[in-house]
This record gives structure tokens, sequence and C-alpha cells, in this order.
């Protein structure tokens, strides 16, 4: 019973990093991608970052879902 428990504990924290890692790099990401067609900009706070999606949950997939979007938002 205590092997499940920190199994579990083990894999919840896991997701947590993940995800922490993906909204952190969403959160740069908007912030580029918000001031990518202008020279001088001041990005807004990014709203809340999305869940990453299966598969897609490093940095970088973030930074790059983060792109898109903040360019989508100042257009």
């Amino acid at each position: 019973m205590f092997k499940k428990i920190v199994v579990a504990i083990a894999v919840c924290a896991a997701a947590c990093l993940a995800a922490a890692s993906f909204s952190d790099g969403w959160t740069a990401g908007y912030k580029v991608g918000y001031c990518i067609k202008e020279s001088l900009c001041i990005a807004p706070i990014p709203p809340i970052p999305p869940l990453p999606p299966l598969g897609k949950d490093t940095y970088q997939d973030g930074f790059t879902l983060g792109v898109i979007a903040g360019s989508s938002a100042n257009h």
C-alpha cells in the first residue's frame, strides 16, 4: 500500500513539473508573439495558459503555442 502511494505521488509530481515548464514556455511565447510585429511594444499580462496537449508538454511546445496565440491576439 505504501509503495502505491509513493508511486502515485511521484507521478503527480512529474505531471506538475511538466505542466509548469509548458506554462512557463507558453507565457514567454505569448509575450514574444504579441510583440512580434512591432518594434516598441509592451506585452500585456498573458492569459492563463491552456492545458498542454498530450505528448506536447515541454517548454518548447508551450513556447510555440504561446507565440501563435500571442500573434493572433495582436493583429
